[in-house]
């Protein structure tokens, strides 16, 4: 399942499809998460979180359909960045980690009661970037003061700091910990979380977002409408789609292919109100090689997408963030699903009927928020 969140308040979730033969992006859930724009979204089953404009995350079970609840941030202002943390591959979370516009960092227990157990300050300005260790002892954080920032979780304090020559909107730790991927303007580099830099690169346009595919592939969404991957070790292109979207891709979420066998597949979301999902195997077989085999690895690879009809023509975008809700059991289905108002969904096209609509509520109980301390 491949999670989006727009500017418009509402939360997508997307189901890929079962077969490989008719694969598709439909429908799972369609939820009102905010009073305003949202800001970040992360997802880990059976929990997605949404951070948003409205200073709040809000909680929100996609196995069962219901609607866990809100919390209200430490921090003030907007809730710029969320990010889940399990014990062990396929597990459910244990905390959550948030992001907020004063450049503080909360952390939550992922039980039933959400409690804050902790608030780091540290970035001048609106936190960028969060990534938690495979081992949950340390996290990485940017802000637009251009800082880049390790936290020990253990002790609950900042370890190391450091100035970056821009401002980094995305850091992501490897698979296993080893290392991390930072993302300044058009250089991406790689470095060892022990120190050194193991690899870099420089874009041809400002990357956005990104996402490690494996302990040494790296895939980059960039400005253009780019999608690349590199393998580290080699510094060797693995993947590349000059037009794989038609806008500024704002988010890449690694996923299961449909019909399994264990091909990669990815998921990404532009500034136009598209997410598509990409094969990687096949996209990979011929985007490697040049910009006209690339073209025709945007035909081969692409598997299936979602298209809204709310767009912006201001610099706002309707698709702020992608998320993929890994560890994903079946969704159960329940007598009561989410109703449609305002929004109309066909083969595996979602619609707005004049604007996002309004009155769409999700029966399930409710927490109370927790105040601001």
């Amino acid at each position: 399942m491949l999670v989006a969140g727009s500017y418009e308040r509402f939360l997508f979730g997307l189901e890929c499809g079962a077969t490989r033969e008719a694969p598709t992006l439909s429908r799972a859930f369609t939820f009102p998460a905010h009073k305003g724009a949202i800001k970040c979204v992360a997802a880990l089953a059976p929990f997605v979180a949404s951070g948003g404009a409205d200073d709040t995350i809000h909680l929100y079970n996609f196995q069962t359909n219901t609607d866990v609840g809100f919390l209200m941030s430490p921090g003030d202002g907007a809730v710029s960045a969320v990010r889940f943390f399990a014990p062990a591959p396929g597990a459910a979370p244990s905390h959550l980690l948030s992001g907020s516009a004063d450049g503080s960092i909360s952390i939550w227990a992922a039980n039933a009661e959400w409690d804050c157990l902790k608030t780091l300050p540290g970035h001048k300005k609106e936190v960028c970037g969060l990534a938690v260790h495979p081992s949950g002892r340390l996290a990485l954080s940017t802000g637009r003061d251009s800082v880049l920032r390790m936290w020990n979780l253990v002790k609950g304090r900042c370890q190391y700091k450091t100035s970056l020559p821009a401002c980094s909107e995305c850091v992501e730790f490897s698979p296993g910990g080893g290392a991390y991927a930072l993302a300044c303007g058009r250089k991406v580099s790689v470095q060892s979380v022990e120190g050194g830099v193991l690899a870099t690169r420089e874009q041809a346009a400002r990357a956005l977002c990104l996402a490690f595919l494996s302990e040494q592939v790296l895939v980059l969404g960039g400005e253009d409408g780019s999608l690349n991957a590199w393998d580290v070790r080699s510094s060797s292109p693995a993947l590349a789609l000059p037009r794989a979207h038609a806008a500024r891709i704002r988010g890449v979420a690694p996923a299961a292919a449909p019909g399994g066998g264990g091909a990669s597949a990815l998921g990404a979301a532009s500034s136009d109100g598209v997410v598509r999902l990409w094969d990687l195997r096949r996209a990979g077989s011929a985007g490697a090689s040049g910009s006209g085999a690339g073209a025709a690895a945007a035909t081969r690879g692409w598997l299936a997408e979602v298209a809204t009809g709310a767009r912006k023509k201001k610099a706002k975008v309707p698709w702020t963030a992608v998320a993929h809700a890994e560890g994903a059991a079946p969704r159960q289905q329940k007598k009561r699903d989410l109703p449609d108002d305002g929004v109309v969904v066909h083969d595996g096209v979602v619609e707005f009927l004049d604007g996002p609509g309004k009155g769409i509520k999700v029966k399930g109980k409710k927490r109370k928020a927790l105040d601001k301390p």
